[in-house]
């Protein structure tokens, strides 16, 4: 057979398609190589941009750790102070800024949510801008974040402790009022403990007893927020090693009762570091630094009274007392087991003398050995309130602001009650020599404790205001704020319950403290940062 033979305008064409087919080929190649390296080059430019975010985003989390740290040494630093803030070098990136910078301040502030919501705050606002950019400076990102330095003044919470704090109550007790530990929380009860507060905790809460020798086969219940009494209480019967601790505490008390696994926090004293929060109500002394001149009340004080000498503020002019008005005894302790050197101040009588300081800050030291203030004839307050401070044990004898009541706070080494019919006579007797009347008393109160041991516990939290007498039938009503943020020095005998009887303490939070302008002057605030808003450009 004959081979087939393409006419010669038939290679031609075939030809001609081929070039065609090459050219679009060539142009649907080139087309995607364009697209692939445009593709690659907006990748590579996202990867940049992550990368410089990251960087810009990191620098603001480094400075508000140095921030977090200053106010710990510096409790309200200056801009010259955030100045010295210097941004950290990276080997491909680099801060075209990264600064802080305070705002304007801002008072009363309603903290809106987190373990602390519903309270006040005063706010200093710091503005931290971190602009960073990569090394050849082809991307640049922008974040700024708000930090809020919140001061809440301790007058808002019913009881808050610096360390550990313990509630084990040998009869019913009825407590309403805000709590919060800097430590852990041990609580539970001989009989019922009935909580009705928010409570944080920056450690962890436990129904056991801290002193491992006691058991407690009471119980011990909180409060949430239903309002109705057959719903609203439950039975603190887990604690914090509950393996499912966080959602089922959550589910039970409706988030009022939250420990570190729910991010609460530490709520430190704005002290400066290494102060010992007692220092607050020693004695001024030669060389006392600017913290010390701005936290001890020895130099708040309108009115000073140190080793019998009275004098004005500044101690720059001898003041002489009518008599009456300070005069001393000696009475018995059956907790300190000895005679304390009683020096008495009859708040009446220093009243009528118009002697009361403008400020209402009244400062009291005695060096004698088992020295303590007693407060007499105080159930009237002087107009706009009064404020004691001692580096003694301070003991209130009979109702203490109860008439035209007024702001009211008491510093001291450990803080006692006698009631309206206490008898120094008896104070060595038996308890049925030393029956107690119902007695008030409303007042902050800071003073400290002893610490906790095995075999040795040291009171607790219903133990913390120090009772002397036989009170069963008569209640001791207290309402106030009750703060424990150092352990006593004068004061150290070990708790008893030999030393007093008592079958109701009608304890709780003073409601007027709600109101910022019922807040004692100079009374503590705690502080904590935390960020407010974040924002990238």
């Amino acid at each position: 057979m004959k081979p087939i033979r393409k006419r010669r305008h038939q290679r031609g064409a075939v030809l001609v398609l081929t070039v065609i087919l090459l050219t679009v080929l060539l142009f649907a190649t080139a087309t995607i190589a364009r697209r692939v390296i445009h593709q690659s080059d907006s990748t590579g430019r996202i990867v940049h941009e992550i990368q410089v975010f990251y960087c810009a985003d990191g620098g603001t989390e480094v400075a508000e750790r140095w921030l977090r740290d200053l106010v710990q040494v510096s409790p309200y630093p200056t801009q010259t102070e955030l100045n010295a803030f210097a941004a950290p070098s990276t080997p491909d990136y680099q801060f075209i800024g990264l600064t802080i910078t305070k705002q304007p301040f801002q008072t009363d502030y309603m903290i809106p949510n987190g373990p602390f919501a519903g309270c006040f705050a005063d706010i200093q606002p710091y503005a931290i801008q971190s602009h960073a950019t990569n090394h050849n400076a082809s991307v640049e990102k922008i974040v700024t974040v708000t930090v809020h330095q919140q001061s809440i003044n301790l007058g808002q919470f019913g009881i808050y402790y610096d360390d550990d704090l313990e509630i084990f109550p040998l009869y019913p007790l009825d407590y309403k009022g805000r709590i919060h530990t800097n430590g852990n929380l041990y609580v539970g009860s001989s009989n019922v403990l009935n909580l009705d507060a928010d409570v944080t905790v920056a450690g962890h809460i436990y129904n056991t007893p801290k002193d491992e020798t006691q058991t407690y086969l009471g119980k011990a219940r909180f409060a949430n927020r239903t309002g109705v009494w057959e719903e609203m209480w439950r039975d603190l019967d887990y604690d914090s090693r509950h393996p499912d601790w966080i959602v089922k505490s959550l589910d039970d008390w409706d988030g009022r009762v939250q420990d570190s696994d729910h991010y609460a926090s530490s709520l430190p004293l704005p002290l400066p570091t290494p102060a010992n929060p007692i220092d607050i109500i020693k004695r001024g002394l030669p060389g006392d630094g600017a913290e010390l001149l701005e936290t001890r009340f020895y130099y708040k004080a309108g009115l000073l009274i140190v080793d019998g000498v009275v004098m004005d503020s500044g101690g720059t002019s001898v003041i002489t007392l009518p008599a009456g008005i300070l005069t001393s005894t000696s009475v018995y302790d059956c907790r300190e087991q000895t005679y304390m050197n009683m020096y008495d101040l009859d708040v009446a009588a220093l009243i009528a003398a118009s002697l009361v300081p403008a400020n209402g800050v009244i400062y009291f030291s005695e060096s004698t050995t088992d020295a303590a203030l007693r407060l007499l004839n105080a159930a009237s307050l002087p107009a706009g309130g009064l404020t004691i401070a001692t580096d003694n044990p301070c003991y209130v004898r009979g109702h203490y602001n109860t008439v035209n009541k007024q702001p009211a706070s008491i510093l001291c080494d450990a803080f006692n009650v006698y009631s309206s019919i206490w008898d120094d006579s008896n104070a060595d007797q038996n308890l049925n020599k030393r029956l107690a009347r119902q007695t008030t008393v409303n007042t902050c109160v800071v003073t400290g404790n002893t610490l906790t041991t095995n075999g040795n516990y040291n009171g607790g939290a219903e133990n913390l205001v120090r009772l002397h007498e036989k009170w069963v039938g008569h209640a001791l009503t207290y309402r106030g704020s009750l703060v424990c943020i150092w352990q006593s020095q004068q004061a150290t005998g070990a708790f008893s319950h030999q030393c007093y009887e008592e079958a109701h303490r009608d304890w709780g939070f003073d409601q007027d403290l709600l109101d910022p302008n019922y807040w004692p002057d100079d009374f503590f605030t705690v502080g904590r940062v935390v960020r407010a808003r974040w924002e990238s450009n």
